[in-house]
């Protein structure tokens, strides 16, 4: 056997344990791969705040934290009664702290692909972290925001996985203006309150074109 010939072999071979150390880390370490559809069992669990969830008060995976009465005020920032935090991850190995006086419903994540127009995507007193292609369609986006009272902020990022973050925007209804944002398979999208307005509020994602 040659030398080019082992050379091309350990190259492939080298090039085959880092391909399957990735897929492990991603399946064990990546919360979106790992505890996607962990709970199983469909429990739903009702909290009054304030309040520290402990890790053996709820399974760990996702969900969606459904505020019925008050507000609530966590690492996503302040959510209003009506408002929906959609794919809040609960692990097992964290606290998980809900400041202010409300109460909440958790349950447990579908992943389900949101309804969408021609005229693109509407979330309707919804935040949340959606996967681009499973849940929103691969894309370019406007992106505006309607709120009644007029002044609502957002905090938007486009993340390429859990960890690295791509893009951020401060999004101010005030300014009135829309926002350029490129969604590609296998990105997330993150939409958090930046403020504590009280209102009802609309994001419009506006579908532009396909990414190239």
């Amino acid at each position: 056997m040659t030398k080019k010939r082992m050379a091309m072999i350990g190259f492939f071979f080298v090039l085959l344990i880092a391909v399957g150390y990735r897929v492990y880390m991603a399946y064990f370490f990546d919360p979106y791969v790992h505890y996607r559809n962990s709970n199983i069992s469909g429990e739903i669990y009702r909290f009054e705040s304030p309040l520290i969830l402990k890790s053996n008060e709820v399974k760990t995976g996702f969900y969606d934290v459904h505020v019925t009465e008050g507000s609530i005020n966590s690492i996503y920032g302040t959510l209003n009664v009506n408002q929906v935090f959609y794919h809040y991850f609960f692990d097992k190995n964290t606290e998980n702290g809900f400041e202010e006086n409300g109460k909440i419903k958790l349950i447990p994540s579908k992943f389900k692909p949101i309804k969408t127009t021609k005229q693109g995507i509407v979330l309707e007193n919804e935040y949340g972290v959606f996967q681009v292609e499973s849940e929103i369609p691969e894309g370019k986006y406007e992106l505006s925001v309607n709120s009644d009272s007029g002044d609502s902020k957002f905090f938007i990022q486009v993340l390429s996985d859990p960890s690295n973050v791509k893009e951020s925007y401060n999004v101010n209804e005030e300014a009135n203006k829309k926002m350029a944002i490129e969604l590609r398979k296998g990105e997330l999208l993150e939409i958090t309150p930046d403020n504590q307005s009280n209102s009802d509020f609309i994001i419009h994602l506006g579908y532009v074109n396909k990414v190239k």
